[in-house]
């Protein structure tokens, strides 16, 4: 079973004492007890905070952009709107439905519960209380039903193979005389679709999927076929015809495009402008005004606010169970006093400022016997254990024990 919510945002918590004292250990080859110290204080200590926040998708610059903006951004950029090349294929389909079985076609009851067993996704059903099985005598004629069709496929992708094996042996190339006569003593009905680009929506005649797969092989005039492709119903094979090359195109055919790409851009440029400027005035205003001043500034810029009382890691549900929030703490804090403003962090695709508005260390020293003695072993070891090692011990000791261990 995988952790609890509890226990992943303990080992998110862990991330900003592992951050605090990583460089202890990978330098000199030493760590005085004061360090080591400071880093469990942050661990055990009570955080009084201001999160200010603000989704980059309620960002708007108003950004002006005018034909020779978008002109200049494309030519910087114009490999990422490059259009790729467009490729004709020819595709025969092995039908399932023309490969029926034989009259006496019967499965035993083993052969049936197998194919249950290994589809047996097929059969589960969902309530409110979740999701059961269905036994399978209550299946037994459908499962009957989904055997004869995967067999009926089956059949349709072995004579898609057979027509493969002859080309290969016949070592007939593109569009040779030879390759022609194949497909015609094989009778197949051959369907020339349109060029098309692996941008661009499956002509008529080809299933999305199929298209995809077939782009993925690459295929070309020296490699003019791939594997057979398995269809839900039946069996395709796909034979490259003709190309036209990719090319870089005018600002006119993909204007929208660069437009949006170009806004984006700038959009980025002003979000983090922004966060820079604004966290540079949250700091020297709150010297003057304290967290009134703060929240007032923040706001201003449409940021919101949310004020978070007695929260430590060592305690990760005083975050209330909000997972980013602990990993934007983690990435904070560990360089943060009481009084500190942050600079902004970026955190699935939000802003985050963060203002320590005070912070109280623990009552009673931690363990500082400990401290020393994990000191020490640092020191003989070289400083060859990390960090998170020596502190996963006491973050450990904070987490709910796991059923399954």
């Amino acid at each position: 079973m995988g952790l609890s919510d509890e226990q992943f945002a303990a080992m998110l918590a862990s991330i900003a004492v592992e951050r605090r004292v990583q460089k202890l250990f990978v330098g000199p080859g030493y760590a005085t007890d004061a360090e080591i110290a400071r880093s469990f204080e942050q661990l055990n200590g009570v955080w009084n905070l201001y999160v200010a926040s603000l989704p980059y998708d309620k960002f708007d610059p108003k950004t002006n952009v005018s034909d020779e903006d978008l002109q200049k951004y494309l030519d910087i950029n114009k490999e990422a709107f490059r259009i790729p090349a467009a490729v004709g294929f020819d595709v025969v389909f092995f039908a399932a439905k023309d490969f029926p079985p034989d009259a006496n076609e019967n499965f035993s009851d083993e052969e049936l519960e197998k194919f249950y067993k290994q589809t047996i996704r097929k059969y589960l059903t969902q309530d409110e209380k979740g999701f059961k099985i269905k036994d399978f005598k209550d299946v037994k004629e459908e499962v009957v039903k989904d055997l004869k069709k995967e067999n009926a496929i089956n059949r349709a992708l072995t004579k898609a193979e057979d027509v493969l094996t002859t080309i290969y042996d016949s070592e007939a190339k593109f569009a040779s005389d030879e390759f022609k006569k194949i497909l015609a003593e094989e009778k197949l009905a051959v369907k020339a679709l349109p060029l098309v680009r692996p941008t661009e929506k499956a002509p008529d005649g080809m299933p999305g999927d199929v298209l995809a797969a077939a782009f993925a092989e690459n295929l070309n005039s020296e490699k003019f076929y791939g594997d057979p492709i398995r269809t839900d119903d039946g069996a395709y094979l796909v034979f490259f015809r003709e190309s036209k090359p990719s090319y870089i195109p005018q600002l006119n055919q993909v204007k929208e495009q660069v437009k949006n790409a170009y806004l984006d851009s700038k959009k980025r440029e002003a979000f983090a402008a922004l966060g820079r400027e604004l966290s540079e005035k949250a700091k020297a205003e709150v010297g003057k005004g304290g967290e009134k001043v703060f929240a007032e500034t923040v706001k201003a810029a449409g940021f919101e606010v949310k004020n978070l009382e007695k929260f430590s890691f060592a305690k990760p549900e005083s975050a209330g169970g909000n997972q980013i929030l602990i990993r934007v703490l983690a990435s904070s804090l560990p360089k943060m006093a009481g009084g500190d403003v942050s600079n902004m962090l970026n955190v699935g695709n939000t802003g985050y400022i963060v203002y320590a508005k005070s912070f109280k260390a623990p009552a009673a020293e931690a363990g500082k016997e400990e401290l020393k003695n994990l000191a020490k072993s640092v020191e003989a070891e070289d400083a060859q254990m990390s960090a998170m090692g020596v502190f996963d011990i006491k973050i450990r000791s904070k987490l709910p024990k796991n059923s399954d261990e």
